[in-house]
């Protein structure tokens, strides 16, 4: 807390705090509890961070605080930012916006980096997929938006 208060006498005007030490691995629990403690002795508004899975997690663990952070669990998953009754409820869904996303990578980025970027998000997209295994090895050597579509599609036929 004792820093804190010393960043906002310093003239920090928000502080976003992560529930994990720098020596904690991902897979332990954030602990919100010292963050809750934290907004209770300082005058600026206090966001959450750290273990965040999507917005009904965030919102159950926002307590006192102004606001939380979704960081990790979004990758592969921008989903985590809506409400559950907007969220694909199955991998076909879920094509357009993967499409979408590779499209606008290679559109604005070109074809050599955006499909080189579009790679690890395609791995994470289809991380829950049955039988991605198999695809990884082409996913991770796409070349153009047409193999990157033909890939998807195929996944669908599954």
């Amino acid at each position: 807390i004792s820093f804190s208060l010393g960043a906002v006498n310093a003239g920090a005007n928000l502080l976003i705090i992560h529930g994990r030490t720098f020596k904690e691995p991902y897979k332990v629990p954030a602990h919100f509890e010292p963050i809750y403690e934290l907004k209770k002795a300082v005058s600026v508004p206090v966001i959450g961070n750290g273990g965040i899975l999507n917005l009904e997690d965030g919102l159950q663990k926002l307590g006192n605080l102004d606001g939380f952070l979704i960081g990790q669990a979004s990758l592969g998953n921008p989903w985590a930012f809506a409400a559950k009754e907007n969220t694909p409820q199955n991998f076909a869904a879920k094509i357009p916006v993967i499409k979408s996303h590779a499209r606008f990578l290679i559109e604005t980025k070109g074809l050599e980096r955006g499909t080189k970027e579009i790679r690890k998000f395609l791995l994470l997209y289809t991380r829950d997929f049955y039988q991605a295994k198999e695809y990884r090895k082409k996913i991770t050597e796409v070349a153009s938006l047409e193999e990157i579509y033909a890939i998807l599609d195929e996944m669908l036929t599954r």
